[in-house]
Parts: structure tokens; sequence; C-alpha cells
């Protein structure tokens, strides 16, 4: 906890072959489709030099900025989530991309307040601590619920983004400055 203020997760669905992934590589091809028509040019992808880390944080800090919005107009919740970064793990093979942020003690209980009375988060809950085939679960219902290792926040945060992708309110209109960050093309 730092100044308090404490370190969460969001688990969005990552970059990695995702929707996220997608909509960028859509504003790419959209970015060069333009440049080509408008300079009478044909180039492709390989002629370019895109800085996906940047563009993955113009991303995120919109997908975030919208988040809370959604979390404010479905839970009418009044949240800030802040130092907003991207983990990407070295391999896929056992987790993707995550948002790690910080957000306030208060804003924390305020969502704990919230979702231990929301009868729809309470059964993903549940499910979500259940093991399964292939699958073991690390925290078992009643130590998630109790906030063990501040542990709920996280399944409240996964939940929402859930909801939230799910939802007509998911923006697929993130705008991505992609010329900021080519060089001059000769």
């Amino acid at each position: 906890m730092l100044n308090n203020k404490i370190k969460t997760v969001i688990k969005f669905g990552g970059f990695y072959e995702s929707i996220h992934s997608h909509l960028i590589d859509y504003q790419i091809d959209d970015y060069i489709e333009y440049y080509n028509q408008e300079n009478d040019t044909s180039l492709n992808y390989d002629d370019y030099d895109f800085n996906y880390k940047d563009m993955q944080m113009q991303y995120l800090n919109q997908y975030i900025s919208d988040y809370v919005d959604f979390i404010e107009s479905e839970y009418n919740l009044n949240i800030k989530i802040d130092d907003i970064t991207l983990y990407q793990p070295q391999y896929y093979n056992y987790s993707t991309d995550e948002i790690d942020c910080f957000i306030s003690k208060s804003d924390e209980n305020k969502l704990i307040k919230h979702f231990k009375k929301d009868e729809n988060f309470l059964e993903y809950l549940k499910d979500s601590c259940k093991s399964r085939n292939g699958f073991i679960s690390y925290y078992k219902y009643d130590s998630a619920i109790m906030n063990q290792d501040n542990i709920l926040t996280l399944y409240i945060f996964e939940y929402i983004a859930n909801k939230y992708q799910e939802s007509d309110r998911f923006n697929t209109d993130i705008y991505i400055d992609i010329s900021e960050n080519q060089p001059e093309l000769v």
C-alpha cells in the first residue's frame, strides 16, 4: 500500500489474439489505406515501424477511462484508477496481459461493499473459485469473499471487465494516434 493506495490488477482479456489487438490492427489497416489514398502510394504493413507498446498504452488509457465511466453508470460507483501499466507475460501459455494499477483504499471499500450485495457477482465469484477439470482454484469462495490477500478486488474488476465488454457500451472506437509514432516516409 502506498499513500492509502493499493495495487491491484484488471484482467481485461489482454492483447494476445483478442478484441483489443484486433481493434488496434483495424486502426493500423485504416491508417495505411488512408495514407495510400491521400499520397497515391502502395505502401504495406512492412513499410512501417509501428510502436505497439505506445499504441497499447494509448488504448489502455482510453479503455480505463471508459471502464471507469461504465462502473459509474452501471453501478453508481465513482472510483479512480491511477498509475496504469501493462503487465505482459513472457509466454502466453499460462496467462495473458493484465492492467496493473492503483486505487484508493476508500474506493476499494466502496467496490467491496457494493459487490458483496450483488447476487450476480456472488454467483460469478462462487463459480470462479471452484476447481474443475484442468483448473485448481487457489482461493476458495470463503477466502475470496473475506478478501484474503486483497483478492476480492481482483475478482470484482475482472467481473466488471467482462460485463463491460459484453455490454453495448463497450467502446470499439478507441482512437490511437498511429501517425505520431511513424518516421517520415521517403
